[in-house]
């Protein structure tokens, strides 16, 4: 099982929003920000949401994070992963652990792809017409791997990585990228 939506942080009515689970108001709490205020309470109300229709109630789960700063569920045997750009937070679940990025199509940064991207996504930067969304496929597949893995340390075996070209409220485009071990 893998599902995966997005929540336009524009376009929702977060304000009257209430954040019941621990977790994400000690996280809401931490920031000063209002962005990063709104990026969690959209979080929080996007997997609350998704969750729901398992007919799970994430308020009174337990969540942690681990050493690098993923968040999991203490007593769900299902795994989630959160991501946001702009206007637009991303979040998955996943029967098996999982990594989701979204970016908004930005320019091309050839320095960066050949420090972090991998054969598959340098060859699609350099071989591609529109170097920008290549640029974003790539870095959203290095961003997506590192948080499916959740450590510094990519593991071997084989990835799956997905992508999706999303818009939000002003058309602004993002591709998603969602990383599964086969």
């Amino acid at each position: 099982m893998l599902v995966w939506q997005t929540i336009d942080l524009e376009s929702e009515k977060l304000d009257n929003q209430k954040i019941l689970n621990k977790f994400f108001l000690s996280q809401y709490n931490s920031f000063h920000q209002e962005k990063m205020q709104n990026q969690t309470k959209a979080s929080y109300v996007l997997l609350k949401r998704m969750f729901a229709e398992l007919q799970i109630d994430i308020d009174d789960k337990e969540i942690k994070a681990n050493q690098y700063g993923k968040p999991y569920f203490v007593d769900v045997p299902l795994f989630f992963n959160i991501s946001h750009s702009k206007n637009l937070c991303a979040v998955a679940i996943s029967d098996k652990p999982v990594g989701i990025d979204i970016q908004v199509i930005s320019k091309c940064n050839k320095k960066v792809a050949q420090r972090y991207f991998d054969k598959k996504s340098l060859l699609r930067l350099y071989i591609s017409p529109n170097k920008n969304n290549a640029f974003t496929k790539g870095w959203t597949t290095y961003e997506s791997t590192l948080k499916l893995f959740s450590s510094l340390r990519f593991k071997s075996g084989k990835i799956k990585t997905t992508f999706y070209k999303v818009k939000d409220c002003t058309n602004s485009q993002y591709f998603v990228a969602v990383s599964v071990s086969k």
